[in-house]
């Protein structure tokens, strides 16, 4: 509804910019805008009140430069709750899911697969199923997670 209220504005202030003729950076900056606005959308759905979110988005913007500090920022990362071997395993997750991609953008993963030897494909699907039950988490069959709210 906003996006209709201010188009007019918008375009304007992109032909003056000159990012009207650069479609690619435009829509990346749109794409850009509308992540920051379902970040804060989802800050005000979360926070117990609006007070709390606002605190919440200002903390946001303060207390980066302790990232800089390697020690700091590995142990900001511990403190989340999740130990050293939790952390190596999600980031060589997401390596994995990044190859994966990779793969997909190249070739297409089912493609990829189907080239592969037999033994090799079921060796990579026998993997997978392996670490989805290895890693998995099984809590007791607690609530669907939606429900909390």
């Amino acid at each position: 509804m906003l996006a209709i209220l201010f188009g007019p504005l918008r375009d304007k202030l992109a032909a003056a910019s000159g990012l009207a003729r650069l479609p690619r950076l435009s829509h990346l900056l749109n794409v850009a805008w509308t992540i920051v606005l379902v970040l804060i959308g989802w800050v005000f759905f979360r926070a117990a009140s609006i007070g709390d979110a606002f605190h919440i988005i200002q903390a946001s913007f303060t207390g980066h430069s302790a990232w800089l500090n390697g020690a700091i920022a590995k142990e900001m990362i511990l403190s989340l709750g999740i130990g050293t071997t939790e952390l190596t395993i999600a980031l060589l997750a997401i390596l994995f899911m990044e190859v994966v991609h990779l793969i997909q953008a190249r070739w297409g993963a089912a493609a990829f697969l189907r080239r592969m030897p037999a033994v090799a494909r079921y060796g990579v699907y026998a993997g997978l199923v392996g670490a989805i039950i290895y890693y998995g988490a099984y809590h007791g069959g607690g609530e669907f997670i939606y429900f909390q709210f």
